[in-house]
């Protein structure tokens, strides 16, 4: 086992208790988890410094979560993506590969009853069967292509999308 959770070492968020983890190795104390299921126990996945992940979200592989940032939902962070700041990323979301998130940036899938793949791939954002950068998000939001991707998912979901896109970009 690469950590333990510190029962004594708590804090609550939305009325959550997250506990303090510490690596075995060589004693560095880490972030906040809600469960030992939201970081893998193998391979070399940390969370660090204030950072929660608490839901059904599961940090893994050779991922880094620091700073203040906030993993929560059905987020997956794997690969050797990074995480940090006060970014973010909860709902569906899937952060993997190289990725990194910083700051105030958020990846935000929380549709309720809509249903679509979104993940943040090498500055790329899939959305269904469409990836496109920040920038060309933008320019489809912009221009007249607010129906470009209906076709992957329903009204509904293409209308909540748009929002979101547009709220990423502008905290982006």
């Amino acid at each position: 086992m690469k950590y333990v959770m510190l029962k004594e070492d708590t804090k609550e968020l939305y009325g959550i208790t997250l506990y303090r983890i510490k690596r075995r190795k060589d004693g560095v104390l880490g972030g906040y988890l809600e469960k030992e299921s939201n970081l893998r126990q193998y391979g070399t996945s940390w969370i660090s410094d204030n950072a929660v992940v608490y839901g059904n979200a599961v940090v893994y592989g050779n991922a880094v979560v620091s700073g203040n940032a906030r993993i929560s939902g059905n987020a997956r962070i794997s690969g050797n993506a990074r995480i940090s700041g006060n970014a973010v990323v909860y709902g569906n979301a899937v952060v993997y590969g190289k990725d990194k998130v910083t700051d105030k940036v958020s990846i935000i899938t929380s549709f309720l009853e809509f249903d679509f793949t979104f993940s943040l791939k090498d500055k790329y954002i899939r959305v269904g069967c469409k990836s496109h950068s920040f920038k060309e998000w933008n320019d489809y939001i912009i221009s007249e292509s607010q129906n470009y991707i209906k076709d992957c998912i329903s009204v509904e979901s293409h209308n909540a999308l748009v929002d979101q896109i547009e709220l990423i970009i502008k905290l982006g």
